[in-house]
């Protein structure tokens, strides 16, 4: 992974900025209270932030993937944003966690 990117997202994960969601990349509530967002929503943000809008939230852009240079597919010391998903949504990790994750695996 990039290692910019990288520090960026575990910056944002440890922030406090972002309310944390599961299973979905981004909520918006229709009464207009703040938007909440799952990990790998994170890094979509901080994507549209830097890069561009993503037109489509109800998946990972490649363009993304490539921007972050993230792993399709584990490596042996690596994660993948599958095992982001997992921890985020499955196993309902806090951001904390998830970006502590992402600091040793990615």
């Amino acid at each position: 992974m990039n290692a910019r990117i990288k520090q960026l997202w575990i910056d944002a994960l440890r922030s406090g900025e972002y309310e944390q969601t599961i299973n979905l990349f981004r909520l918006k509530p229709i009464d207009g209270s703040k938007i909440c967002y799952c990990a790998t929503g994170v890094l979509m943000n901080l994507y549209e932030k830097e890069v561009g809008e993503i037109k489509n939230w109800n998946t990972v852009p490649l363009e993304l993937i490539e921007w972050a240079e993230l792993p399709l597919i584990a490596e042996i010391k690596h994660g993948d944003l599958g095992d982001i998903i997992e921890l985020n949504d499955e196993k309902q990790k806090s951001f904390a966690e998830i970006a502590d994750f992402i600091e040793e695996f990615f």
